[in-house]
């Protein structure tokens, strides 16, 4: 019975050192051009410049991001206009709003 409280104190103190472990690895983004016009309307989503997916002129939701900092880019599907960049640091749930 000693040794079943020494081990329960041991994995207290071990669980009390590593807070980090208990937070969540991962959050939603969600990428919202509702607002945008023209060739804004449909745009494809990079992550560190790896597609995530397309987003089609209402908010999409991207699940289970990985938490921490990213360059993100919104290229129009079609067209000549610009990209819009925005680095974003996920530690909580996010929204991306385009053409605000």
């Amino acid at each position: 019975m000693r040794l079943y409280w020494l081990l329960l104190g041991w994995a207290v103190a071990l669980s009390a050192c590593a807070p980090g472990a208990l937070r969540p690895s991962s959050f939603n983004l969600t990428v919202d051009n509702s607002r945008c016009q023209g060739t804004y309307r449909t745009v494809f989503i990079y992550r560190n410049n790896v597609i995530m997916g397309q987003v089609q002129g209402e908010p999409r939701t991207f699940l289970s991001v990985p938490a921490g900092s990213a360059d993100y880019k919104a290229t129009p599907v079609l067209g000549n206009s610009p990209s819009l960049f925005k680095t974003i640091r996920l530690e909580k749930d996010e929204v991306w709003r385009l053409c605000e």
